[in-house]
Formats: structure tokens, C-alpha cells, sequence
């Protein structure tokens, strides 16, 4: 794999990135990275959580490729065919981790990644993200992060996030991320491709 690294713009306290990938001469990921210097004093608000009641009220569950706890609110399971809200909350909290913020912030990039596509699922009776690859092809087109505020993933975090609407084979989700003092220190936006299997003509 070939990485492309283009730096756009270098300001004084904003830069902003390119990253792109490539394989066999075809590009399978492009990234473009805003970056904050420092932290800055100034106007300060943040958006109220979700009455969510405390992590430890929630259920535990698995969630593939996230390897640390993960207790979700209501006990939704993403793999069921029961129609529901088009809404997720989830309570995240890894093992110890170290003092580096980009490890905090590159953990749960991947982490808000992979459930966006079942909460757009949701409201459809009879099908859910368990049927990619059987009735369903599913992949993320897009997925953007924004970091607002310092944060610690070992320490409780609330990933509360929504799907407003799937059409044309697509799918949108949105979400923010809060520490359990109520701050937002995140939000993220997915595009994804949803489209129905044709099923296999018998030979």
C-alpha cells in the first residue's frame, strides 16, 4: 500500500492534510485532515446528553471489532428484524490507556464507524445489518470525525447517534459523543451505500 501525504494549507494555528492510499494503482481511501494547534479560551457551550440513566444500568454487549465494554441502552440489538426507532446510545469505555490524545481520538474514529449502517436499518421490518452480504450489500462511501474537546476513552463515554434517512441506495447517519459529565467532545456523519442482493438465478 502507497500513501500520498499533500499538505493544502499551514496557517498559523490551522492546517489542513490530504491523505490518499493506493493499492495496485487504485486508490481505496482518501482522507482530509483539519488540524488545531492548541486549545483556545474562549466562548464555551455544549449541547445537553440524552437521559440515558447511568452506563452501568445499560446491558453489556459484543460489537464486532470494538474490543472493549460496551453496554447499550435499551438492550437494542442491531442484529434483530424487529422494527424500531432509527436511534442508538451506546456506553463505551476502554482498558487503561495512555496519556496520548491521538490514540484516545484514533479509537473511537474507528469506533463510530460500525454501527451507523444497523441504526439505518432499524426502522425496516424483517431485515438489519446482520443481512449484509446475504440480502444486503452495505458499505461506508463516507465518514467524518470532529474532535471538539479533550477526552479520555478509558474513562465512560456516551455515543448517542440517529439515522434522519435512507434513499437512492444510500443511507445517512449523524451522531455526538458525550463524557458522562454531559460534555459533547465529538460528533461524526456517515454516508453509506444500502442496496437489496438480487438473488442468484439457479443453475
Amino acid at each position: 500500500m502507497r500513501y500520498r501525504v499533500d499538505q493544502l494549507q499551514d496557517g498559523r494555528t490551522f492546517g489542513t492534510t490530504e491523505i490518499t492510499a493506493t493499492q495496485d494503482g487504485k486508490v481505496i481511501s482518501a482522507a482530509v485532515v483539519s488540524l488545531h494547534a492548541s486549545e483556545e479560551d474562549g466562548l464555551h457551550r455544549s449541547a445537553s446528553p440524552p437521559e440515558v440513566g447511568d452506563p452501568k444500568a445499560a446491558p453489556r454487549q459484543d460489537i464486532p471489532m470494538v474490543p472493549w465494554e460496551i453496554r447499550v441502552v435499551g438492550g437494542v440489538d442491531l442484529a434483530a428484524r424487529e422494527a424500531g426507532p432509527a436511534r442508538l446510545e451506546m456506553w463505551m469505555r476502554a482498558p487503561a490507556l495512555g496519556s496520548e490524545r491521538a490514540v484516545h481520538q484514533a479509537l473511537l474514529a474507528h469506533a463510530t464507524d460500525l454501527t451507523l449502517i444497523g441504526t439505518a436499518l432499524r426502522p425496516f421490518e424483517g431485515i438489519s445489518q446482520a443481512d449484509s452480504t446475504i440480502t444486503l450489500h452495505t458499505a461506508v462511501t463516507s465518514h467524518s470525525v470532529w474532535f471538539h474537546q479533550p477526552f479520555r476513552l478509558d474513562d465512560w463515554l456516551l455515543v448517542a447517534q440517529e439515522s434522519p434517512v435512507v434513499a437512492n441506495g444510500r443511507a445517512f447517519g449523524r451522531g455526538d459523543v458525550f463524557t458522562q459529565a454531559g460534555e459533547v467532545v465529538a460528533s461524526f456523519a456517515q454516508e453509506s451505500m444500502i442496496r437489496r442482493l438480487e438473488p442468484k438465478a439457479d443453475r
